[in-house]
């Protein structure tokens, strides 16, 4: 099939699904990629699972979407080069903050980047209430005791998490507005990935050295694949607000998914902390009314 013919019948199929029920399935296969992922990585070799899923998610995406990059103007390569730089930052510190505290706690913290970036569009003095409840939701994580779920380190990676997640969603829509459906994010996984080369390279041979690792590594990175498009298909048709909605029980599905995956049991702190972070993530989309949603691709 040409690429035109592959972007109709991806488009076809979706359309016969509520845009809703596509996008919380997306949100569930992503959070069980991540929680897949932890199972087979560490801190110390984050960044190889993220070149390799890259690398692999790139070859998926160029055999079914073959990006015409013989046509693409100089402004479109910008846009697709500048995604890639944040690509690889992104996905490289969503693996790192995963592997120092609990996948929910991790997605509630990097959570605050989309946050931002909605609030940028609020004009309203009540929209300061916002940000408030969502920083005292992060507040509430600060390691009090020996006991605590979290370490001020795994704080910090999540938060540079939360900043660059911020930064992937401006440069996914500047390409986005650019390059047709996802060929914009195809090149980009091809550059994050060539970003990542010389510091992922020396830990990629860990989980392409046997079969079962290589099929984890696989599955992963088509879990992660899957929900892009799946995105993709119901972003055309969801209306901001009830997008809005939806993302913001992201941090609560990650925190479910780390419970039956990972068995990761989470203090009532905790979950405090997402109760209060989703409450601000809804306040600012009804706050923000018709104004554009941010993208949560991983």
């Amino acid at each position: 099939m040409t690429h035109s013919s592959w972007q109709q019948a991806f488009a076809a199929t979706g359309n016969r699904i509520p845009a809703p029920v596509i996008l919380i399935a997306a949100l569930v296969i992503l959070q069980i990629s991540s929680g897949l992922a932890k199972t087979i990585m560490t801190p110390e070799n984050a960044v190889g699972l993220a070149f390799v899923r890259l690398t692999m998610g790139t070859a998926l995406l160029w055999v079914v979407l073959r990006p015409p990059v013989a046509t693409y103007t100089r402004e479109q390569w910008t846009d697709a080069v500048l995604l890639g730089i944040v690509l690889s930052l992104f996905t490289y510190l969503a693996y790192a903050s995963i592997t120092l505290m609990p996948l929910g706690l991790a997605v509630t913290v990097g959570f605050l980047g989309p946050l931002t970036v909605s609030l940028l569009s609020t004009r309203r003095a009540m929209d300061l209430l916002w940000p408030f409840l969502g920083f005292a939701g992060i507040y509430l994580l600060a390691p009090s005791t020996d006991n605590s779920d979290v370490t001020w380190q795994a704080i910090g990676v999540a938060l540079a998490y939360a900043i660059t997640w911020a930064f992937y969603i401006l440069a996914s829509a500047r390409a986005g507005k650019s390059m047709r459906g996802l060929d914009g994010f195809t090149v980009a996984c091809a550059f994050g990935a060539l970003i990542l080369m010389p510091f992922g390279v020396g830990e990629a041979a860990y989980f392409i050295e046997t079969s079962q690792m290589l099929m984890m590594t696989a599955i992963v990175t088509l879990l992660i694949t899957i929900p892009l498009g799946m995105e993709f298909l119901a972003l055309k048709r969801i209306e901001p607000r009830v997008f809005g909605v939806l993302l913001s029980l992201e941090p609560a599905i990650a925190s479910v998914i780390g419970i039956v995956i990972l068995s990761e049991y989470l203090s009532l702190r905790s979950w405090a902390a997402i109760a209060l972070v989703t409450a601000a993530s809804i306040g600012v989309t009804f706050g923000r009314g018709g104004a554009k949603r941010p993208s949560s691709d991983q």
